[in-house]
C-alpha cells in the first residue's frame, strides 16, 4: 500500500514539474516572439529615418502599436515629421502626445495642438477630421506656431 502511494505521489510530483516547465517555456517563448517584434520594428523605424522612406514609416508604426510600445515610436514620429515634413508623422506625434500621462498636461497639449495644426497645413486627413471634431466652430485656423509662443 505505502508503496502504491509513493507511486502516485511521484507520478503527481512529476506531472506538475512538467506543467512549470512548459509554462517557463510558454513565457520565454512569447517573450522571444516580443523582444524580435521589437527589433524588428525598431530596424523598419531606423531605415525610414535614415533614408526618409514614408512607407517604411507607416510599416514601423504598425508594430510598433502591434506590441504596445507607444513611448518608444514618439521619437521617431518627432524626427521624421521635422526632418522630413512628413505630414502623418506629424499627426503620429500628435496622437502619441495625447496618450502620455506623466507630462504636464498644459504643455503636452500645446505640443500635441502644433503637432495637429502642422499634419492639418499638411493636409493630413485624419488632422483634418480631429480639427472639425475638437474645434467645431473654429472659423480661422490658427497657425502651428500659435501654441509654440510661451503664455504665463
Amino acid at each position: 500500500m505505502k508503496i502504491y502511494i509513493l507511486i502516485i505521489v511521484v507520478l503527481l510530483l512529476s506531472c506538475n514539474k512538467q506543467k512549470i516547465n512548459s509554462q517557463k517555456t510558454y513565457s520565454s517563448s512569447n517573450y522571444e516572439k516580443y523582444y524580435n517584434k521589437k527589433i524588428e520594428a525598431k530596424k523598419l523605424a531606423d531605415s525610414a529615418l535614415k533614408t526618409g522612406n514614408k512607407i517604411l514609416y507607416v510599416e514601423a508604426f504598425k508594430k510598433y502599436v502591434s506590441i504596445n510600445c507607444y513611448e518608444d515610436f514618439l521619437y521617431y514620429s518627432i524626427k521624421m515629421s521635422e526632418k522630413y515634413d512628413f505630414g502623418e508623422a506629424y499627426f503620429d506625434t500628435f496622437y502619441l502626445l495625447t496618450l502620455r500621462e506623466n507630462d504636464s498636461a498644459i504643455r503636452v497639449n500645446k505640443l500635441a495642438n502644433y503637432y495637429l495644426f502642422k499634419a492639418y497645413e499638411k493636409k493630413n486627413i485624419n488632422a483634418e477630421y480631429e480639427i472639425e471634431h475638437i474645434y467645431p466652430n473654429l472659423k480661422s485656423i490658427p497657425k502651428p506656431s500659435y501654441y509654440l509662443i510661451k503664455n504665463e
